[in-house]
């Protein structure tokens, strides 16, 4: 299981599980690592600040890229959702 949070606005930042799959290429920042407290972490350059490209490359790996679905596959995604809600309820 992986979980990998970063957000430049907030300030959040979390990682949970080892990196997986293509995400093994990329040392993504991680600015409560024991390495992010020494001078200069953040102008290291093998760190990588994710953005959404390569958010959607790690997303596709790990299963499906968002950004590939067409509009029919949004519809079928938000379709079966409020039915499995209205189910639940």
């Amino acid at each position: 299981m992986r979980l990998y949070c970063y957000s430049l606005q907030s300030d959040l930042n979390f990682s949970i599980g080892e990196p997986y799959g293509i995400e093994k290429e990329y040392n993504l920042v991680y600015v409560f690592s024991d390495e992010a407290k020494n001078e200069g972490y953040f102008e290291r350059e093998d760190i990588v600040s994710p953005d959404e490209e390569l958010v959607l490359k790690i997303a596709e790996d790990w299963s499906l890229n968002p950004a590939n679905f067409t509009e029919d596959d949004w519809l079928k995604l938000w379709t079966n959702a409020l039915i499995i809600k209205k189910r639940s309820l």
